[in-house]
């Protein structure tokens, strides 16, 4: 039994008072709890990694880091909104997303499609993907939509939103109107029934707005990193540029003092929505993570998308009392990323998610101290090549094509291969602001062939691992129904067979990501489906779901 499964059934053993449901294999949920936890993820946008302190975010701080468990070493697969967001929604990499730019829409089935299915009551509140239309999607039973583009906008005042279809302009601070709108749907749930919010306001993104706090003294920001000599010999390309402006500074100033102050105001509005929790606090695992960092003159480079920790590395803090009490509260070494939150709702719940994502129970438990040796680290790996200037960043001075890379952080050492050839090494235990490229020393050149061999292996192809997200379940009315379902390859095909009454049906293609089945005669069944990769390589266990018709 894979080591996924084996946590979510030690999970599942942990909690008390369990509901049995329909199981034939290895690939169908055994078991839910009976008072299933409720699950709030929220989830900041362009965040500085600097601004996560308990002098911008008090209620972050004393509601959730000390709670909780922060984990300082959290990575983003994807250092840009619209793949960083799928892979919290997924828990699959860039690569097996295909979602490599804000532009590439999301195909794949989400954890909130599962936790839908299983009767959790649903609700987005905020920013969704940059690549989906504003319009309501049919596994969230709230919807309050912030878009990039008209008739809304990122600002942080007055927002435009689109509440469950209808667009309205409200007057305020868009992350307390967003915030609730969140509070209000926790009160509105019924106890006993579970809810799955995520509350992900367009918070602080270059300040937008929000003075709450605009008297608020915030230092300047002048790390190491900052303005550093790049025209160098072992400087990649599109990173090598002369010494920032006196204007240049300013801005960027300017931006920090107001992202800054933007985390402060944000904060308020967390502190809001965890109060509303009240007693159900004790019931609901808390997510708290960015969805990438931001350079403001580090490495002479605004923005993101390129492999640094400014970039990459980011807040990351998990409280679940259930498995952690308050008073346990500790923070861990260990490397955690944006792809594990699938995989430990997941666990947590005792149902199967074929991802890339790693369950941090065992770290939230102290059953162990590492998941993972390295942490995958990505750029324009799905559909694009970003070659000859595609996909430039629009803050970028001058503005230069990143090229496509795979890179790593591991417990000591970042490395860093770019589709043009170039590479990158740091020691981050020596050289935690990347101030000095190893990758081309001699002396480093038996530990940069190791790192590429490992790296190599780490974005490689996996066996696929077959997942059903959604369909009937149980005794069902009616005589067509649709299954969602995915493995890791964005590229695979799938085979499905329908088993009625104990008779094996035939095999036959299916599609991606999901089928209809039907119309369908009163009848016990079981539903089978298996994926195959590019390589022609399928899942040798097909999951399968078993429902009854009347």
């Amino acid at each position: 039994m894979p080591s996924r499964r084996r946590a979510a059934a030690a999970v599942a053993a942990l909690l008390t008072g369990l509901v049995l449901i329909a199981s034939t294999s290895r690939h169908e949920a055994r078991a839910l709890p009976a008072n299933r936890p409720n699950i709030l993820v929220i989830i900041a946008d362009d965040q500085h990694p600097s601004t996560f302190t308990a002098t911008y975010m008090p209620a972050v701080f004393s509601q959730l880091v000390g709670k909780g468990v922060r984990f300082d070493r959290g990575y983003v697969n994807s250092s840009v909104c619209c793949p960083s967001r799928s892979e919290i929604l997924t828990g699959l990499y860039e690569h097996h997303t295909g979602v490599d730019f804000n532009g590439t829409p999301l195909t794949k089935p989400t954890i909130v499609e599962a936790l839908h299915d299983l009767g959790y009551r649903t609700m987005l509140s905020g920013k969704y993907l940059n690549s989906a239309p504003c319009d309501p999607r049919p596994e969230f039973d709230r919807w309050v939509c912030q878009h990039h583009d008209p008739p809304s906008s990122t600002t942080l005042r007055n927002p435009t939103l689109n509440v469950d279809g209808t667009w309205s302009t409200f007057n305020g601070y868009t992350t307390q109107i967003t915030a609730d709108f969140v509070s209000s749907f926790i009160r509105s749930t019924p106890t006993d029934r579970p809810f799955f919010a995520m509350y992900s306001p367009t918070s602080p993104r270059l300040g937008g707005g929000d003075d709450r706090y605009g008297s608020m003294p915030v230092p300047a920001l002048r790390p190491p990193s900052y303005d550093e000599e790049t025209r160098t010999a072992d400087t990649p390309f599109y990173m090598q540029r002369p010494p920032l402006t006196g204007d240049e500074k300013l801005k960027m100033d300017r931006w920090y003092r107001g992202m800054a102050r933007s985390v402060r105001g944000f904060d308020d509005s967390i502190g809001s929505v965890l109060a509303s929790l009240g007693s159900r606090a004790q019931d609901t695992l808390v997510v708290y993570i960015n969805d990438n960092g931001f350079l403001l003159g580090e490495h002479r480079r605004v923005a993101k998308m390129v492999p640094y920790e400014e970039s990459t590395h980011v807040p990351f803090v998990v409280r679940y009392p259930r498995l952690l009490a308050a008073s346990q509260s500790f923070r861990s070494p260990a490397l955690a990323m944006n792809i594990d939150i699938p995989a430990t709702i997941a666990d947590v719940l005792g149902i199967p998610w074929g991802a890339d994502g790693r369950s941090l129970v065992p770290l939230i438990t102290r059953r162990t101290t590492g998941i993972r040796n390295a942490a995958l680290l990505v750029w324009c790996r799905g559909v694009h090549t970003c070659a000859g200037g595609q996909l430039s960043d629009d803050f970028v001075i001058p503005e230069k094509s990143i090229p496509s890379y795979w890179a790593m952080a591991t417990d000591r050492y970042k490395y860093v291969e770019y589709r043009s050839g170039e590479r990158e090494l740091y020691d981050l235990a020596v050289d935690p602001f990347e101030l000095r490229n190893l990758a081309y020393d001699p002396a480093a050149a038996t530990l940069v062939a190791d790192l590429s061999r490992r790296l190599a292996a780490l974005h490689g192809p996996v066996t696929p691992e077959t997942t059903i997200v959604s369909g009937p379940r149980g005794t069902v009315a009616g005589t067509t129904f649709r299954f969602r379902y995915f493995t890791q390859s964005r590229l695979a095909t799938y085979r499905c067979r329908l088993d009625r009454n104990g008779v094996a049906g035939t095999w036959s293609a299916c599609g991606a990501p999901g089928t209809s089945v039907g119309p369908l005669a009163r009848g016990s069944y079981v539903f089978h489906v298996v994926g195959t990769d590019e390589r022609g390589i399928s899942d040798a266990t097909p999951a399968t779901r078993s429902f009854s018709v009347t």
